[in-house]
């Protein structure tokens, strides 16, 4: 029964990070992308914060409370699999600099095809029944990852109004899938959720902090793209760390751990959201007064005078 299950969890998760990267694809434009990549020094401090910032913190709060081998496997890669399709929507609410935001995901999606690997391998505790093969899961990452977003950013080049077409009914699927996969391995491994130790959660609370914090720090001094990075950063790709650790630590641990991270980030992160969303209505609403005054003090001074 066990294995049936794994097969049927594999291929949900394949069926569904080919879904979400196509509908990435589809969203980010070859301008968009190009304007992200022309800011280099904001893009090079993404990448400071993704690439290296992140993986230390996970290892040191891995470290400091003691995880077992399984639940750090977990715990490390859902820290370093940038490139959740959620990042965009919290920008959008927290009136970030959602263009940015688009074009960094797709950047982070590249790049992490090879850079969650290649930090894993790394990373993860020196334990013979965690065997990890970086180069295999890159040639699987290939196949599911970069291929779907590679071919949706084609389409979106060369047949925009297919893509137009496509777009909200692959946003929709992809939604759809990351509940269903949630909820798979929730009931799956519910009795190894309540295994966990007690410090992992305090664990997975900080690091989305963490993550939050170095992304808004490197942000440099606009709102709105502090809020995008701090997004792109604190959000990582369930589905990304749920293939990695199925397909290389069956029957452990480490894919609850994964799936209680993500939802940890997503309450985290939605929270951020909703708080910046009230303090720009704030800011917008305390700003208006002092505009219409202004354009009123303009308007007497254009009226001709008797």
């Amino acid at each position: 029964m066990q294995p049936t299950m794994n097969t049927i969890g594999n291929l949900l998760l394949q069926i569904g990070i080919v879904v979400v990267m196509f509908s990435m694809g589809l969203q980010v434009t070859g301008g968009q992308l190009a304007a992200a990549l022309r800011r280099r020094r904001l893009m090079g401090q993404a990448l400071v914060a993704n690439l290296i910032v992140l993986p230390l913190a996970a290892l040191a709060l891995s470290r400091l409370v003691a995880m077992p081998d399984a639940v750090a496997a977990g715990f490390l890669i859902a820290s370093i699999a940038p490139g959740a399709s959620l990042s965009p929507k919290l920008s959008e609410i927290a009136r970030a600099d959602i263009s940015f935001a688009v074009s960094l995901l797709f950047v982070l999606a590249t790049l992490s095809v090879v850079a969650t690997p290649l930090l894993a391998g790394l990373l993860l505790p020196n334990n013979p029944s965690l065997q990890f093969e970086p180069l295999k899961i890159i040639r699987i990452l290939i196949i599911f990852q970069l291929i779907p977003l590679l071919a949706a950013l084609a389409i979106h080049r060369w047949r925009p109004g297919l893509a137009g077409r496509l777009r909200r009914p692959s946003i929709l699927l992809a939604n759809i899938l990351f509940a269903v996969l949630v909820a798979f391995y929730l009931i799956r491994d519910f009795p190894a959720l309540r295994m966990l130790p007690p410090a992992t959660l305090p664990a997975m609370v900080a690091m989305t902090f963490v993550s939050l914090g170095a992304g808004w720090y490197l942000g440099g001094p606009d709102r709105a793209t502090r809020q995008a990075l701090a997004f792109g950063t604190s959000v990582e790709f369930t589905g990304l760390a749920l293939l990695i650790t199925s397909l290389s630590f069956p029957g452990t641990a480490a894919n609850i751990t994964v799936v209680a991270f993500g939802l940890v980030m997503i309450v985290v992160n939605t929270a951020a959201a909703l708080i910046w969303h009230r303090r720009a209505g704030a800011a917008a609403a305390a700003t208006a007064p002092l505009i219409s005054g202004q354009q009123a003090a303009v308007d007497l001074r254009r009226t001709p005078q008797p």
